[in-house]
């Protein structure tokens, strides 16, 4: 949400009175649990549908069923805890029955994803047989080697084995797994054969992982005589692999394993940086206080700059907790009544303040921290594209890590949707900030200019400037001068966008030498298998002949495992071609160790090592690439 500056009502510091909470039952055609004294709750109409989810915030459902209406319901997201606030503030007692299933290909695993599978293999890491089906284990689980059947009696004897372990990558139909500390076999890493048409299967009844796009194969929805609707139960199929917590968070979670996870009345939680006052459980606290300074650390370390005061605000769990005075800012309510944030900022001289009022959602809180980070130390956040890009930028941000990341529903969206223009997203001042879809669309533009090197270094100064509300600074005056550069690199991207990509290792090399070749003239250029397209140096002419030739090995794996510029069996691994002319691409073609052909057009070649954009990170070696006209 956009930082709005406002005068806040009320002081953050203030002491919560002990109050009692009464819960009661009541029957009214079904089983309802209330917090709420002498209230008679009815459902007045129970109904079934099908169709595809909208959206998800919090405990807010949206679903267009199969003929085209779409319906609004509340529902609990907490199995353990299964309640749902209506209109009225009424904490309701809602169970929701939630069963999920997914089929995809191996194509969406990214490292670090747990599997489940059986497998055969020996003493010596060898393994046997094609794996047809592997199950992806959604959150925290321990790996581990489990033998099915008699125990092998030599080195060279395969064994069944019920297998739970990490991804590390798919290279030619092979799964490669990274090993957990066995007796079985001693091989850090197991190479499965995969069957070509191999599928990762998942279940799971948590509604957390309930997101937009999946489809709805049955949900039962009750309308109350409050005027809201509960969501009673959904079954669920999806493509893509469901959302869960990163790596970080997992092991800030075994970190605080010791705290009690239990929701808590509202009380204080502070860290260096920033001091909340929440209902959320002591180990929900650290956890999220750890990943707010750690992301305060890199936004600081970005831009060089850290603001003098603290991050004030209120984080809710459950608004039934809260005694009447403490919430008071009306646009701060609503937002966690509809599981968003927003951010109020404040400024009295050089005195700054940043107050959230958010949902108990990480990534809501994080959002808002940015943007209460950023008016904090620049005295404003900038135009909303800026402000919800970087504030995007900062809910995706993990340690050392510089990768897209983005949440299924988001990437299917960006992947899928007609390219916005950037003058269509880089607008001048404050605009509605719109939904995520729009946010969407930011990010992608503060993603590349954040970590492409070529338009880094304007970036930063940029982003400064507008945040400092400098007049004469705009993204056109900065970025007019190599608009058609990033244009075409923004439409590069957004085309190749996946899980993994790094901006850092597909920037175009704009800055190299071309020339054109002349009687017996050769021109050589080193080639890394750790890049996307690189400038070859050599200007083609229509209709001319030349020879390319490429001595030299290069890895596509963290094994090392060699091969030249004819690649592997698949091609992967293969030099390959194309042909820039004024901002457009031919189609790419392959050159291997050898090749002789005439260019089909004018232009500038560019070379790579054939492999997906988004796995370059862990490719290395180069080839020396020489190229001539053809005698």
């Amino acid at each position: 949400m956009p930082e709005l500056t406002y005068q806040l009502k009320g002081a953050l510091l203030v002491s919560i009175g002990i109050y009692l909470r009464i819960t009661i039952f009541c029957i009214a055609g079904v089983f309802l649990g209330l917090e709420h004294l002498n209230a008679q709750i009815l459902v007045t109409k129970e109904t079934t549908v099908q169709g595809t989810v909208v959206s998800t915030s919090g405990q807010n459902i949206a679903i267009r069923t199969n003929d085209g209406r779409t319906i609004e319901a509340l529902m609990s997201i907490d199995p353990k805890t299964p309640t749902v606030i209506l209109g009225n503030g009424t904490r309701l007692r809602a169970p929701l029955e939630t069963m999920m299933v997914g089929r995809f290909g191996p194509d969406v695993l990214t490292a670090g994803d747990i599997l489940q599978f059986e497998g055969n293999f020996n003493r010596l890491g060898k393994t046997s047989g094609r794996l047809a089906s592997l199950n992806l284990l959604i959150g925290t689980h321990s790996a581990g080697i489990l033998p099915i059947g008699p125990k092998q009696t030599s080195p060279n004897e395969y064994q069944s084995y019920q297998l739970t372990a990490t991804y590390n990558k798919v290279v030619n139909d092979r799964l490669l797994i990274n090993v957990p500390g066995n007796q079985h076999t001693k091989v850090k890493i197991l190479s499965f054969q995969l069957q070509p048409n191999c599928v990762i299967e998942f279940t799971s009844t948590d509604p957390k992982l309930i997101s937009a796009s999946m489809e709805i194969q049955r949900a039962t929805i009750q309308e109350l005589n409050t005027g809201d609707s509960i969501l009673k139960e959904i079954s669920l199929t999806t493509k893509y692999r469901p959302i869960s917590r990163d790596n970080f968070d997992n092991a800030l979670r075994k970190k605080y394993a010791n705290l009690s996870n239990t929701p808590m009345n509202p009380r204080m939680i502070r860290s260096q940086n920033f001091i909340f006052m929440s209902d959320i459980s002591e180990l929900e606290a650290r956890v999220l206080l750890e990943k707010l300074e750690t992301m305060h650390s890199l936004l600081g370390g970005y831009f060089r700059a850290r603001p003098s005061t603290i991050i004030e605000g209120f984080i809710v769990d459950d608004i039934t907790r809260w005694p009447d005075n403490i919430l008071q800012e009306p646009a701060g309510i609503a937002k966690i009544k509809e599981g968003a944030g927003i951010c109020f900022s404040s400024s009295v001289g050089n005195n700054r303040r940043a107050v959230i009022y958010s949902c108990a959602d990480h990534g809501v809180v994080q959002h808002e921290s940015t943007h209460g980070f950023c008016s904090l130390t620049f005295g404003s956040t900038g135009p909303t594209w800026l402000a919800e890009g970087i504030a995007e930028l900062g809910q995706y941000w993990r340690p050392g890590e510089t990768q897209v990341s983005l949440p299924p529903p988001v990437l299917d969206y960006l992947q899928k949707s007609p390219q916005k223009s950037l003058l269509e997203i880089a607008v001048p001042g404050r605009v509605p900030a719109g939904n995520w879809q729009d946010y969407a669309w930011r990010w992608a533009l503060c993603q590349l200019l954040a970590n492409n090197p070529n338009y880094s270094g304007r970036f930063k100064p940029l982003a400064i400037a507008l945040m400092q509300q400098q007049p004469t600074v705009s993204f056109e005056a900065t970025y007019g001068d190599i608009a058609s550069q990033i244009s075409f690199e923004y439409a590069f991207f957004l085309e190749h966008l996946q899980n993994g990509y790094r901006n850092d290792l597909c920037a175009w090399q704009w800055n190299r030498t071309f020339s054109r070749l002349n009687g017996s003239r050769q021109l050589k250029v080193k080639v890394k298998a750790k890049y996307g397209w690189q400038a070859s140096g050599l200007i083609l002419e229509k209709g001319k002949a030349y020879d390319i030739a490429a001595v030299g090995k290069w890895s596509l794996t963290a094994e090392k495992d060699e091969v030249t510029a004819r690649g592997n069996d698949r091609g992967n691994g293969s030099l390959m071609g194309i042909i820039f002319n004024d901002f457009k691409l031919s189609a790419e073609f392959e050159l291997g160790e050898r090749a002789s052909f005439p260019a089909p057009q004018d232009g500038l070649l560019f070379v790579r090592c054939k492999e997906s954009f988004n796995r370059l990170h862990d490719n290395s070696g180069e080839l020396d690439v020489y190229m001539r006209l053809t005698p």
